[in-house]
């Protein structure tokens, strides 16, 4: 009797150190999605086709793709889930016909968010899960503009 209970003990410390622990979204590396970039807004606000930016912004955000979600989030300043009262009309309304014409299928207010490129640069786009789909590049911080102080 006591032979088949120490089989089943080592039985089960055997299966709990295989088991590995369920990986959450901060954990994981950031993956860049560019499956919901609006088109209409490099037209009309950035003035330039996508495939010229690619290059640039893929160029500035390389140091996010070797960050993990937690070390992105924990610069809360710079890169953080944005508040869609904030935004401009422009940016608001074009949001809306995203989530309408289903370009963008997500809860949009608790999943937009903001990664600062440099000085005023700005991508925004979804985060899911680990992925991030990039919708706008901002150039200018129009989509969330900030109120300037003391003029």
């Amino acid at each position: 009797m006591g032979n088949n209970n120490t089989k089943k003990a080592k039985h089960r410390t055997q299966e709990l150190k295989t088991k590995q622990a369920p990986i959450t979204t901060s954990d994981n590396l950031i993956e860049f999605r560019y499956d919901s970039v609006d088109e209409e807004v490099l037209k009309a606000k950035v003035r330039c086709p996508w495939i010229l930016l690619d290059t640039f912004i893929k160029k500035c955000m390389n140091d996010f793709a070797s960050m993990k979600w937690s070390e992105i989030k924990q610069d809360d300043k710079n890169n953080h889930f944005v508040d869609t009262n904030g935004m401009s009309k422009y940016y608001k309304e074009r949001l809306s016909i995203l989530v309408r014409d289903r370009i963008i299928e997500s809860e949009y207010p608790e999943r937009l968010f903001s990664l600062r490129l440099s000085g005023i640069k700005r991508i925004y786009g979804i985060q899911e899960d680990k992925k991030f789909h990039v919708i706008w590049f901002d150039p200018h911080h129009e989509v969330y503009p900030s109120v300037k102080k003391h003029t």
